[in-house]
């Protein structure tokens, strides 16, 4: 029979998302705030599921360099990113004057940050491993913490007969 740690695996699970937006906040890329509300845990007996939005993925780990032209997707978040950070894409009219901002300049302006992006890649954060470097002995200290006290509840039972 396998012991209950739920509540060990539950507070290591909420520390190791505390530690991944720590890190997402440390290397500023936080512009809606929607990545770091994205981060849940869902925790059982002996095991924890950590979801998020998946381009935690792209930040943390990176991306190659690649010729293929940006998904609509990632134009999409660029164009909210620029929203969020108070970009504004600067085009002129042919008398030198602004133009308005509108759809198509946003789209335009994210189509040619998207391009960028994928062409120069990514060199990532490392959030994610870090974000574990900072409670793997937390962790440890917790479950050898509860392993001790199940060894020792175990072997306060045995008794010894002698004849």
């Amino acid at each position: 029979m396998l012991a209950d740690f739920s509540k060990e695996i539950k507070k290591i699970s909420e520390a190791f998302i505390e530690e991944i937006k720590n890190e997402l906040k440390e290397n500023d890329n936080v512009a809606s705030g929607k990545l770091i509300d994205s981060l849940r845990a869902k925790t059982d007996e002996i095991s924890a599921d950590i979801e998020f939005n998946s381009y935690l993925l792209s930040i943390s780990e990176g991306r190659q360099p690649s010729t293929k032209n940006p998904s609509g997707f990632m134009v999409d978040r660029v164009i909210s990113w620029m929203k969020y950070k108070g970009m504004r894409p600067l085009s002129r009219k042919k008398n030198g004057r602004f133009k308005k901002q509108s759809p198509s300049a946003f789209r335009s302006s994210a189509f040619i940050i998207s391009k960028s992006i994928l062409a120069k890649g990514y060199k990532g954060t490392d959030a994610i491993d870090k974000a574990w470097e900072s409670v793997d002995d937390y962790a440890a200290d917790l479950i050898l913490s509860k392993l001790t006290s199940i060894v020792d509840e175990r072997l306060s039972k045995i008794t010894i007969k002698t004849k």
